[in-house]
C-alpha cells in the first residue's frame, strides 16, 4: 500500500485547521468520588466498588485544543455563481492583514484520542486494583506566524524579500497500553497508588523543520531548509524519485503493518486527608518510553532549491466559474507545502528510544463546612511534552446530592485557552455512567466544529458495577 506524502501532509494540515478530535484526560471528573475511572488520574484514587468495562462501553475521550481556531483560516465567501459557500485565507477576498492580525508568533495544535477497550477495577490484596487495555493516540504541532505570512504575502513581495522560517514541527504518534495498578491506604488519612503500563508500540511521525529561509529571486523564490523527518511503522518504507540532488521521498509504502517496539511507563499519586475539610493529592501519570523498531529517517539538503510559491491556487473573485472550489484550494495548499520542505531519504535505522509525554497532577479539594455535600477543588495540571509544554490551573464546584448522582463544574486557564468544563455522573448500584468535557464549545459551524478556537471535546465511561459498595 502506498501513500502520497504530499496528500499526507495534506491530510495533517487540515486536520489541524479543522479537525474535532483530542483527548481530554477528563479533569473536570477529578474531585467526584463516583467516578470509577478516576484512577486513570491518579492511581491513588479508589472505585466505588468493583466494576468491569467491556468493548465500546469503556472510556472514550476526544477533542481538540489549541490557540487558534477555525475562523482564522476559513472564510465564508460571497459566490456570484451561488456554488460556494467557503473560502481559505489563501483567498484575494481574504485581506493579509486581516488574516495575520488573528495569529500568535507560535501556532499550536494539540488532538489525541483515548479509548479503553477493557478494564476491571476489585479489591483485594488489601487494596485497590486495576487492570486496563487501551488505545491511545497524540498529536502535537508548533506551525510558526512567518510560514503563515509568507503563503498570504509572498506572491506580492519584490526582488531580496527574504521569510525566516523556524521551529516548524508536527509530531503524532498512537501505542497501546496494558496497564495494572494497585492503592493501598497506609492508615485512616494517606493513600497511596502505582501502576505499571506495557506499552506495545503501533506508529509516530516526526517532521521537524528548524530553519526555512526563503528568498525572492527573478520569479521564483530561492530556498534553503534545513530539517529531519522520521517515523515508525510496522513493514513501511519511503517510496523516493531520484530528482538530481538525491532520492526525493515522495510517499510512504506499507507493507503487513504491524506491532512496531515496545516501552515502558508508570503512575505514581497519593491522596492525603489534612484535616476533616481539606484533601490534599497528586499524581504523576505516563513516566516512561517506548523503544522503536523500523525507524526510516529523511532530512533536507543543505543546498538552494527552486520553489515556485503558492501561485497556483486560483482564487479569482472576477471569475468564479474557473476558481478552485474549497477542496481543491485545501489540496492545493497541501501540494505546495510538500514542495516547500524537500526531505530525501537517510535510510533505515535498527531502532529510537523516545520518551512519552508525562503528566503531573496536584490538587487540593476543600468540603463547605455550611453544606457538607459541596466541595470546591483546585486542579493544577502541567503536560510535559517535546514540542510544548501545556500548564492549566481549574477551579471546579462539585455537588453530590445523592449516594447515585453527582455533578461538577468548572473553569480552567491554560496557556493555551479558556475553558468551562462540566460532568454529569450516574452511579447507582450495578453501573456507573459519566459524561462531560472539559472544553464546552459554545460556538461551532453546522459540521460541529467549533470556531472561534479549536478548544472542544467530550468524554464518557460505562461500566458494570458489582460487589459491595464503598461509600
Amino acid at each position: 500500500m502506498k501513500t502520497d506524502i504530499k496528500k499526507y501532509i495534506f491530510v495533517i494540515f487540515c486536520s489541524m485547521l479543522t479537525s474535532g478530535a483530542i483527548a481530554q484526560s477528563f479533569r473536570s471528573a477529578y474531585f467526584l468520588e463516583g467516578v470509577t475511572g478516576r484512577h486513570r488520574l491518579n492511581p491513588a484514587f479508589m472505585g466505588e466498588s468493583n466494576y468491569i468495562s467491556l468493548p465500546g462501553l469503556g472510556y472514550i475521550g476526544t477533542g481538540i485544543q489549541g490557540n487558534v481556531g477555525l475562523t482564522d483560516f476559513i472564510y465564508p465567501y460571497d459566490d456570484p455563481s451561488g456554488k460556494y459557500e467557503l473560502t481559505t485565507f489563501m483567498s484575494s477576498t481574504v485581506k493579509g492583514e486581516e488574516f495575520l492580525n488573528k495569529l500568535h508568533d507560535m501556532n499550536r495544535i494539540r488532538m489525541n484520542l483515548d479509548y479503553t477497550i477493557l478494564g476491571t477495577g476489585f479489591y483485594g490484596m488489601g487494596g485497590f486494583n486495576t487492570i486496563e487495555l487501551s488505545l491511545r493516540s497524540d498529536m502535537n504541532s508548533n506551525i510558526p506566524f512567518a510560514l503563515f505570512d509568507f503563503m498570504k504575502t509572498g506572491m506580492d513581495q519584490t526582488e531580496g524579500t527574504t521569510y525566516q522560517i523556524r521551529d516548524m514541527r508536527i509530531f503524532s504518534e498512537a501505542h497501546a497500553e496494558l496497564a495494572f495498578g494497585h492503592a493501598h491506604a497506609i492508615n485512616e488519612r494517606l493513600t497511596i497508588g502505582a501502576k505499571l503500563k506495557i506499552l506495545l508500540a503501533g506508529a509516530y511521525a516526526d517532521a521537524h523543520v528548524n530553519q526555512l529561509d526563503v528568498t525572492m529571486a527573478g520569479d521564483k523564490w530561492q530556498v534553503v531548509a534545513q530539517g529531519t523527518v522520521e517515523g515508525s511503522l510496522g513493514g513501511a518504507s519511503f517510496e523516493t524519485e531520484d530528482d538530481g540532488r538525491g532520492d526525493h521521498i515522495e510517499g510512504v509504502e506499507v507493507d503487513n503493518p504491524g506491532m512496531n517496539g515496545w516501552g515502558l511507563a508508570t503512575d505514581l499519586g497519593f491522596s492525603y486527608q489534612l484535616n476533616h475539610d481539606l484533601l490534599l493529592s497528586g499524581a504523576l501519570t505516563d513516566l516512561g518510553f517506548i523503544s522503536w523498531r523500523n525507524v526510516i529517517a529523511g532530512k533536507t539538503l543543505n543546498e538552494p532549491y527552486e520553489f515556485d510559491g503558492f501561485e497556483d491556487i486560483n482564487t479569482d473573485d472576477d471569475d468564479p466559474d474557473q476558481s478552485d472550489n474549497f477542496d481543491e484550494q485545501l489540496e492545493q495548499l497541501g501540494d505546495d507545502l510538500a514542495d516547500l520542505a524537500k526531505f530525501y531519504d537517510q535510510g533505515a535505522i535498527a531502532g529510537k528510544r523516545k520518551i512519552i509525554a508525562a503528566t503531573l497532577n496536584l490538587a487540593a479539594e476543600y468540603k463547605m463546612p455550611f453544606y457538607r455535600k459541596l466541595t470546591a477543588g483546585f486542579l493544577w495540571t502541567t503536560r510535559f511534552n517535546a514540542l510544548h509544554t501545556f500548564t492549566e490551573g481549574r477551579l471546579s464546584a462539585n455537588l453530590t446530592p445523592s449516594k447515585w448522582f453527582d455533578f461538577s463544574v468548572s473553569y480552567g486557564v491554560s496557556n493555551l485557552s479558556q475553558s468551562l468544563g462540566w460532568i454529569v455522573n450516574f452511579h447507582p448500584a450495578g453501573f456507573n455512567f459519566f459524561i462531560g468535557s472539559d472544553h464546552t464549545v459554545l460556538n461551532v459551524n453546522s459540521q460541529g466544529i467549533p470556531l472561534n478556537n479549536l478548544n472542544a471535546g467530550i468524554f464518557l465511561w460505562i461500566n458494570i458495577n458489582f460487589g459491595k459498595r464503598r461509600y
